[in-house]
């Protein structure tokens, strides 16, 4: 049945190669920039606020934690990457390591996450040169598992640069898939179905099929494209969505696609050529680098509704920028009096768009006292959905607009969490340096303790808060939260290394002796605990596979502690503070 399958596959794509009538296009030449052939395949305007598509998603021009892709040392194959003086995480990162145990954990490594210290650790592992183990035959090799991650993961123009560096080896499948996602999400639909065409003749998967479908739809042989898709029918592959796109890409169907929840690049390729409607739980379920191709789609100008929640979902995840968020809010429309009445004491309903809003009153405003309103507005309206960083970082040029002043003492808690959320850690110490000036009883001590805590998590030079400060602090939480988040607290400092005084929590409420919280995996908590005893870049992954899951909130605080510990004793000290600081406020500190 596979040589039959096989023969097939050999006889659909003579028949789409003698159609396409054309030479291959290459993707990268060695040592030189990536051609101007990746050019969007279908005409329309396009927004100006978004990318065009031969270019990668805002967000990832710049890496966080200093890493600039561009200036990646050429390298052997098999260790290219960046160096420790540009960002890397050291060419004995996987020292110790088997590549059974490399593949596990790249393979676990999560490539959605809304946590920035989880995503810019997940980026340096991936992108450091480092010396692999040993390949072993039968494994997917380490650098088309590290390709695969950073397409998936939305970090388009680092894996276009690994494969410029340096080129799949022959049999490679894991990479050669992984770099027919990333051209199909860069629309160089030629340089893709040239990839396309050299790997069908190596596999004879269900995937490549529906890929080798496609091209030779997208190249006018329909009859190639139905013989492809009648292989692929007869084999009885359960259909995902995928073949009825192709059945009406080739004329066998007709109307629109109403739901794709499992969204891959080869799906919104053709939804490109269909020019369909995206369907909203494509958005909604959209890994990272699908979701970054998505928001230059010119169909989804015409759907703000949904293009707004793919531009916050995509600046949360880290592939659009702030910038283009909030040029994505300045489309929106709103009536003068939608803007008078969001700065009323009763915010109004305004569903999708209230983020847009806020951001919005708090730009056209020249009243100081009215923006200011809008921002701690748009700051509440984050933290109650879950969305603070997002809302930190789209309002950050107006958090620091507002100068340290006595009359923005009593907001000083917001635009300090605002701070810190959006990475400003310099805008903090201002204000909070200007409060502990102020000092003396009322407005300026309040604010002082409710924010006291939450600045020596995030500033190494700050001394861990006195007993009879952690006291107030604790009376100034709501009563239902008081003990949950003094215990997160004193595990962060902890995992810092800092001491607390033993009777900061003596006015707490007695409770249960024993507190039941969710563990992490034996096998990731194990890693974890080993600390310097395991390999680094296991240790790494564990980290971030826990600090990104969904569940991740919910995991009992020692264990949060005990990450913040290692990342410290990895020399990750900023990390270690960083991720202390996105804890507590996520857990409301």
């Amino acid at each position: 049945m596979k040589r039959w399958l096989t023969a097939c596959l050999l006889l659909a794509l003579a028949e789409g190669a003698a159609a396409q009538g054309r030479g291959p296009v290459q993707l990268f030449k060695p040592d030189s920039d990536p051609p101007a052939s990746s050019q969007p395949t279908q005409e329309g305007a396009r927004d100006p606020s978004l990318p065009p598509a031969s270019a990668p998603p805002p967000a990832v021009t710049a890496s966080p934690g200093g890493i600039d892709v561009s200036t990646l040392s050429a390298m052997d194959p098999a260790g290219v990457g960046m160096s420790d003086a540009e960002g890397g995480l050291g060419a004995d990162l996987w020292q110790g390591s088997s590549h059974e145990a490399v593949v596990r954990f790249l393979d676990q490594l999560p490539v959605e996450t809304a946590t920035g210290t989880a995503r810019a650790l997940t980026r340096r592992l991936l992108l450091t040169a480092a010396t692999p183990p040993a390949a072993k035959p039968g494994l997917p090799s380490i650098y088309g598992l590290r390709i695969s991650r950073l397409v998936a993961g939305g970090m388009l123009i680092e894996a276009a640069e690994l494969l410029r560096r340096a080129r799949p080896a022959a049999g490679d499948h894991v990479a050669g898939t992984a770099e027919i996602d990333l051209l199909l999400l860069l629309e160089d639909d030629a340089g893709a179905c040239q990839r396309i065409q050299a790997l069908v003749r190596e596999t004879d998967g269900a995937d490549i099929v529906k890929a080798l479908a496609y091209c030779q739809a997208q190249s006018g042989n329909k009859a190639a494209a139905q013989t492809s898709l009648g292989i692929l029918r007869e084999q009885k592959v359960a259909d995902d969505g995928t073949l009825r796109l192709l059945a009406i890409l080739v004329g066998e169907a007709s109307g629109r696609i109403d739901s794709l929840p499992k969204p891959s690049p080869l799906q919104l390729a053709i939804l490109r050529q269909l020019r369909q409607p995206i369907p909203n739980d494509f958005v909604a379920n959209a890994g990272p680098g699908v979701l970054a191709a998505v928001l230059r789609l010119p169909v989804l100008q015409r759907a703000p509704d949904q293009r707004l929640r793919a531009a916050e979902r995509a600046e949360a995840l880290g592939v659009l920028s702030a910038e283009g968020l909030a040029q994505v809010y300045a489309a929106i429309e709103f009536k003068p009096e939608q803007l008078e009445a969001a700065l009323s004491e009763v915010s109004p309903a305004a569903g999708a768009n209230v983020g847009a809003l806020f951001h919005r009153a708090g730009e056209l405003k020249a009243n100081p006292r009215d923006r200011l309103r809008a921002l701690r507005l748009a700051i509440a309206h984050g933290r109650h959905l879950g969305q603070l960083p997002t809302m930190a970082r789209v309002n950050r040029s107006l958090t620091r607009d507002i100068a340290p002043g006595g009359e923005h003492v009593i907001a000083a808690p917001d635009i300090v969490r605002s701070l810190l959320a959006s990475g400003d850690l310099e805008g903090a110490r201002n204000w909070f340096e200007f409060l502990t000036r102020v000092g003396g009883a009322g407005e300026g001590e309040t604010a002082l303790t409710a924010i006291g805590p939450l600045m020596v998590l995030a500033d190494a030079k700050l001394q861990s808060p006195s007993g009879a400060k952690l006291r107030l602090w604790v009376a100034g939480q709501p009563e239902p939260d008081r003990a949950p988040r003094f215990g997160l607290l004193v595990n962060l400092l902890h995992g810092l290394g800092l001491s607390v005084d033993g009777e900061a929590g003596a006015d707490l409420p007695p409770g249960p002796a024993v507190v039941q919280s969710p563990m992490p995996s034996p096998w990731l908590w194990q890693i974890v605990q080993g600390g310097s005893h395991q390999p680094r870049g296991e240790t790494i992954a564990a980290i971030v596979a826990l600090a990104a899951d969904k569940q991740a909130a919910k995991l009992h605080p020692a264990a949060w502690a005990a990450m913040i510990e290692t990342l410290r004793g990895l020399k990750l000290d900023k990390e270690a503070h960083t991720m202390a600081v996105e804890l507590g406020l996520a857990a409301g500190l």
